[in-house]
């Protein structure tokens, strides 16, 4: 029975995510649950002075994670996503330098 059920979860997200199954059908699986989510979430958005707007509680905005995950264009989201872009950027330019000055 345990061999059994232990194939039940091929194809699905649970066995990508709670079995840490990486064949290409759970993760194929995981990836569409991924994208319907974000779909669900985008379609609940608010658009607000031609502006979308994520419908979560008011300190969850100006976060990164409200910017990608919501996709919330408000101003505090984007203020933070672009902040974190630069960030980002900083860190590569400085790894870049970096990896020059050791070769």
């Amino acid at each position: 029975m345990n061999g059994r059920r232990r194939l039940t979860y091929h194809g699905t997200a649970h066995g990508y995510k709670n079995v840490g199954c990486r064949c290409v059908a759970c993760s194929e699986a995981n990836r569409a649950a991924a994208r319907d989510e974000r779909h669900r979430r985008y379609a609940r958005r608010l658009l607000v002075d031609g502006v979308w707007v994520a419908p979560v509680a008011a300190e969850r905005h100006g976060r990164v994670t409200t910017y990608n995950a919501w996709g919330c264009r408000c101003e505090p989201c984007t203020g933070a996503a672009s902040a974190e872009r630069q960030r980002l950027a900083r860190v590569r330019a400085e790894r870049q330098r970096t990896a020059r000055a050791a070769s």
